[in-house]
């Protein structure tokens, strides 16, 4: 089965280099994080989930949580006091 194999290389051949390739979503700045959880627009930010589309019926609970909710809350969770 040569043949499909060499017209599978030409056509790709054919295509702008990383034209196949998705562009990593940009990454929010704290700034721009701070802003979209206190004026409750998270669902404004970059979506970092593939499997929760924007059309999705959960899709700003879940960049809320991502944003603003309890993922947010344990990285700027300081280090326990000894006593």
């Amino acid at each position: 089965m040569p043949i499909p194999s060499a017209a599978l290389l030409i056509a790709l051949a054919a295509l702008p280099p990383g034209a196949a390739a998705q562009q990593p979503p940009r990454l929010p700045t704290e700034a721009q994080i701070d802003r979209a959880c206190a004026t409750g627009a998270a669902d404004t930010l970059p979506n970092p989930f593939r499997d929760v589309p924007s059309g999705h019926w959960a899709y700003r609970a879940v960049l809320n949580l991502h944003y603003c909710g309890a993922a947010r809350a344990a990285r700027e969770r300081l280090p326990m006091r000894s006593s």
